[in-house]
């Protein structure tokens, strides 16, 4: 502290003196030889002198303390070096956001790949989606997860990229691990769910959901779990008919509530289903139909239409969907179901005038349904610009299968 001071008092002090120097115009004359003679101004000796000492302490530094002084020099040299590579850094996700590909390249190349921060390199092979075909990005993320195994920051990029392009296997297998090295991770859990989709293991599929559920039941993920897993529990109850037998709906609101309507759906469509088998297709109808008007499931509109389907096109149940579609308890998934049951038996004219006769809310499930319908409508029609219109209103919905 005390050099400090000092310095800062002899640097005061030289400045003051300089100042005068230069405000009068102070000289040194130096007398060398008879032919020889200088007109120094004061403040250059002044500056000279200065640096000379500079000069001189540094040198007295390095004889002393040779090791300190090249310590001193090398932490110079290094803070510019980092300062120059956390300028690549950040240049280089900019052109990762930018999506600027040959930057990207040549930003990279500068980092020296092999000693580049895993972030970087990451970023880096995720960019090559852009370039590179799917076996090539699959072997690229392979290499760098043998490179770094247990490391999230490779295993979750690698989980969403394989579940993009339908790679169920790799897939389950990065979710499992992503679950080991951090138990209950959700995109562990949503990866393992969308696998059990895919595959129609519908109790494995509930199962997961009911977990995801307990976990994480607010927010986007709990929401977009809860749309769909009622349904899902129906085609579960369909695969594995004891699955109900000991289920807690204790995880979902109105739990008891809840599980009798389950049940009484399920009960409804197998015992429908019974029926058909026994060649009374009609009654099977009457009992989906009565059931339809207490608790207006669409899933029991989706059996109906099946029913329809497997008799023939019968006439007698598509006048069953009619009445509930004239009745007061009616619902937007009849006139959406009959208008599809028009379109695939090519009666386009009625498939028209329930969709013209109707508007769902965006927000409401039904609205992807119609929308999809008008798609294909339009395409029967052969009118591409409503194809479009209505191709851009569709939003991406989990299929129950």
């Amino acid at each position: 502290m005390r050099i400090l001071i000092l310095l800062a008092v002899a640097l005061f002090a030289l400045s003051g003196l300089g100042y005068f120097a230069i405000l009068n115009s102070d000289t040194i004359f130096l007398y060398l030889s008879p032919s020889l003679s200088l007109n120094i101004p004061l403040w250059a000796v002044m500056l000279v002198f200065s640096v000379l000492g500079f000069l001189a302490s540094e040198l007295r530094s390095l004889v002393l303390h040779p090791d300190r002084f090249f310590q001193r020099f090398r932490v110079s040299l290094e803070k510019a070096r980092q300062q120059r590579r956390i300028e690549t850094y950040r240049d280089f996700h900019r052109a990762v956001l930018s999506c600027d590909l040959r930057r990207v390249k040549r930003l990279f190349a500068r980092i020296t790949p092999r000693r580049a921060p895993l972030d970087i390199r990451v970023k880096n092979l995720v960019s090559k989606r852009y370039i590179w075909d799917t076996p090539r990005m699959l072997q690229g993320f392979f290499q760098l997860r043998q490179e770094f195994p247990n490391e999230l920051e490779v295993l979750l990029p690698y989980q969403q990229f394989t579940l993009e392009v339908g790679e169920w296997g790799i897939a389950e297998q990065l979710s499992h691990e992503i679950d080991r090295l951090a138990h209950n991770h959700p995109e562990a859990l949503m990866g393992l769910r969308e696998v059990f989709v895919q595959r129609g293991d519908w109790p494995a599929c509930v199962r997961q959901e009911r977990h995801i559920l307990e976990l994480y039941p607010d927010g986007v993920i709990g929401d977009q779990v809860r749309s769909r897993h009622e349904q899902r529990l129906h085609l579960a109850a369909e695969q594995e008919p004891e699955l109900l037998n000991n289920w807690s709906m204790k995880y979902l609101p109105g739990g008891k509530k809840a599980i009798k309507h389950l049940y009484s759906v399920s009960a409804a469509i197998s015992e429908a289903n019974h029926l058909h088998q026994n060649g009374q297709s009609i009654k099977a109808a009457e009992l989906l139909r009565t059931s339809f008007e207490q608790n207006g499931t669409p899933r029991l509109l989706d059996e109906l239409e099946r029913l329809y389907t497997d008799t023939g096109n019968n006439q007698t149940i598509y006048d069953i969907l009619e009445r509930l579609e004239n009745s007061s308890k009616t619902s937007l998934y009849v006139t959406l179901t009959l208008a599809r049951i028009n379109l695939r038996s090519g009666n386009t004219e009625e498939a028209q005038r329930r969709l013209q006769q109707m508007q769902p809310e965006s927000s409401n499930a039904a609205a992807s349904l119609y929308h999809a319908l008008r798609y294909q409508l339009a395409l029967k029609l052969k009118k591409p610009e409503a194809a479009l219109e209505a191709a851009s209103q569709l939003t991406p919905v989990n299929s129950p299968n």
